[in-house]
C-alpha cells in the first residue's frame, strides 16, 4: 500500500493500542467502562459532528481546497478551521459537559474567557 497504508497503519495501530491501555488501565484501578464511555462520547461525537461539517464543506466545494496561492489556501484553512471550532465548542455546550469546576479553571487561567462562562453559568448551560 506505500507510504499511505504505513501511515494509516500507524494510526490505527496507535489508537488501537490507546483504546486497549485505557481499558486495561481503568479496570485495573476499579472504573468501569460505562463510566468513561459516558465521559468520552460527548467529546468524540462533537469532534465527528465538526469534522463531518468541514468534509461536507471540502465535498460541495472542492474547488476551494485547490485554491491557488498561499494566501488563498490559508484563508480556506481558517475558515475550516473557525467552523470546525465554532461548531465542536457548540456542540459540547450544548452537551452541557462543563462544570463549575471547569469555569473557575477558565477565570483562573483565561480571564478574557470568564465573562462567557459567567453567562454560561447565569443560563444554565454550564452545569452547577
Amino acid at each position: 500500500m506505500g507510504f499511505l497504508g504505513v501511515a494509516w497503519g500507524t494510526a490505527i495501530a496507535v489508537n488501537l493500542g490507546t483504546v486497549y491501555f485505557l481499558i486495561v488501565l481503568h479496570r485495573y484501578i476499579g472504573i468501569s467502562n460505562a463510566a468513561i464511555a459516558r465521559q468520552i462520547i460527548p467529546f468524540v461525537s462533537a469532534s465527528v459532528l465538526a469534522a463531518a461539517v468541514v468534509f461536507v464543506f471540502e465535498w460541495r466545494f472542492p474547488a476551494a481546497g485547490f485554491a491557488q496561492g498561499r494566501i488563498p489556501a490559508l484563508l480556506v484553512l481558517a475558515a475550516e478551521a473557525a467552523a470546525y471550532v465554532f461548531i465542536y465548542l457548540g456542540s459540547l455546550v450544548c452537551a452541557r459537559v462543563a462544570s463549575e469546576k471547569d469555569a473557575d479553571f477558565c477565570k483562573e487561567r483565561f480571564p478574557w474567557l470568564w465573562p462567557v462562562m459567567r453567562m454560561m453559568l447565569g443560563k444554565g448551560i454550564v452545569k452547577r
